[in-house]
């Protein structure tokens, strides 16, 4: 059934991920695009650079010389003096690179995709909606006025960012737009009257004030975006698919790890290692797709490309290695030869 999906939405559906990233960003990003290439190879993907904070040349060289992997500088979205600044940077790049395809995916570099999307690419095409994963239940006070809807106003369907699927229609278009400009004036960054929590409270605040929340389905946040429950979850591997136990045992889709213990970071290692060991096989598959993945190409000597913040990937690659080999199989033809500790 996956097969005869993937080649009907290869056929008919042209799609894109966007994501945003900077130098701090790196090690997630190398992952995240490792683990949409895995389970969509023939999908494009930009990666958008927020030139505040760039990365080295020789780290941008790893997106830059890869087919359907798109690099870009943040100066391409800086049209109309707009502000810069991640969140900012996701709205435009979503509402600018939408034309010609038919649904777009925004994914964060702190988020992996561990199974394939291809039945919810065709779902919102077919719908021409918005699907991303369930947050908490929003209510609108006076303030969010300015968008344009009565208040007090209660949202049902708040919807995380963190990676949603947006079907390119005629009205989302106008809805993309609209989420661009409110975002370059959020009280987020101080330029401008629009609340909201990042891009994705201003998002939420458009499409109730569009009257488009019919348009918004959303998704399992245990198996998606996995808000506040990242650490609370029991990650298991069977019949080559990842399991949440602490889901009611169904398929984990994504893995993220929001907040500030990224899976690149000492604290995020010191924590799987420590008392949250039921997310050693997501800290796996993120050690999988970061040194063996299909975004890798590294020269001989890897730790050259390994920050000093960064250097505990190293010690945690041999520590996990046994949990890498039983979630990513293809590594153990890739162990050795091409990485040399």
């Amino acid at each position: 059934m996956v097969q005869y999906s993937y080649y009907r939405l290869k056929e008919f559906v042209k799609y894109a991920f966007i994501t945003v990233t900077d130098f701090d960003f790196f090690p997630g990003t190398i992952a995240t695009v490792s683990s949409v290439l895995e389970f969509h190879p023939e999908a494009d993907i930009y990666v958008i650079q927020n030139d505040k904070h760039p990365h080295s040349s020789s780290q941008a060289e790893h997106f830059q010389n890869r087919e359907r992997v798109h690099f870009q500088p943040s100066s391409r979205f800086e049209t109309g003096g707009r502000f810069i600044g991640a969140w900012e940077l996701k709205a435009y790049a979503v509402s600018d690179l939408a034309e010609g395809y038919d649904v777009i995916i925004g994914i964060d570099s702190d988020c992996l995709l561990c199974s394939a999307l291809h039945e919810e690419i065709r779902q919102c095409a077919d719908k021409g909606g918005f699907m991303g994963g369930r947050d908490f239940v929003q209510n609108y006070d006076h303030s969010y006025g300015v968008y344009g809807m009565v208040t007090p106003a209660h949202n049902p369907k708040y919807m995380s960012t963190s990676l949603f699927f947006c079907a390119v229609t005629k009205r989302n278009r106008r809805i993309l737009r609209r989420w661009a400009e409110c975002c370059n004036a959020a009280m987020f960054n101080g330029t401008g009257p629009h609340p909201g929590h990042g891009d994705q409270g201003v998002l939420n605040a458009v499409l109730c004030a569009e009257d488009a929340l019919g348009l918004v389905e959303l998704l399992d946040n245990w198996l998606w975006s996995q808000h506040w429950v990242y650490w609370d979850s029991d990650i298991q591997y069977a019949d080559g698919c990842f399991i949440n136990r602490a889901a009611h045992n169904q398929r984990q889709r994504a893995f993220h790890c929001g907040g500030d213990e990224k899976f690149w970071s000492r604290k995020h290692s010191a924590r799987v290692n420590g008392q949250n060991s039921k997310q050693t096989l997501a800290y796996a598959w993120f050690l999988a797709m970061f040194w063996f993945g299909r975004c890798r190409e590294w020269p001989r000597n890897l730790v050259q490309h390994v920050t000093p913040a960064n250097q505990h990937l190293v010690a945690d690659l041999v520590n996990f290695l046994p949990e890498v080999f039983q979630v990513y199989p293809h590594a153990r033809s890739l162990w050795g030869g091409s990485v040399n500790l």
